[in-house]
């Protein structure tokens, strides 16, 4: 057990713990609680203390839109019914529930398939298909990267000479010249 823990049973809270603790630690004791650490208590103070101050700031808002001079029982009780339905919510009631069960119990399930094995849903539904596209690329022949500072011309041919144009003859024959 840490040094920090602390037994409800035990009379730890001493005349150094202010009279709020002292009460939060004795709520705690009612509720069955018998061993927490300091921080518990310190904890719900603070929440205590951010509640209280909301619930009186609000009933002065109710107090003096109605004209009144002192904070009343009504103001703190309206301010408190507002915060409840603002922060917690009510369950439904059972006949909402019931209401509700029979209108999704109406519609039957699927029919099961007289299958061996797992039963999967519809294939729609599955997580097991493709959804994907795979891409593919026609097999172009790689560029060359050319380095940052070099020249792109080609190569010089071991060939120095000049290049001259194909002969006439081993072209194909242009249609359209042959009419003329």
């Amino acid at each position: 057990m840490s040094g920090e823990e602390r037994h409800a049973d035990s009379n730890a809270l001493g005349n150094d713990v202010p009279k709020d603790a002292q009460v939060m630690a004795a709520i705690l004791k009612a509720m069955g609680v018998e061993s927490y650490e300091d921080r518990v208590v310190n904890q719900l103070m603070e929440l205590l203390y951010r509640y209280v101050c909301e619930i009186i700031d609000e009933a002065r808002g109710y107090c003096e839109y109605a004209g009144k001079k002192e904070i009343g029982i009504e103001d703190v009780r309206l301010s408190i019914q507002s915060r409840i339905s603002y922060s917690f919510t009510q369950p439904p009631s059972r006949e909402v529930l019931l209401q509700l069960g029979r209108e999704r119990n109406s519609i039957p399930l699927p029919p099961l398939e007289d299958k061996v094995g797992i039963q999967l849903p519809p294939e729609k539904h599955q997580l097991t298909s493709q959804n994907y596209q795979l891409k593919v690329e026609s097999k172009a022949p790689p560029k060359k990267v050319e380095k940052p500072g070099t020249d792109p011309k080609p190569p010089p041919s071991s060939n120095p000479g000049p290049t001259v144009p194909a002969p006439e003859a081993s072209k194909p024959p242009n249609p359209d010249a042959m009419q003329q």
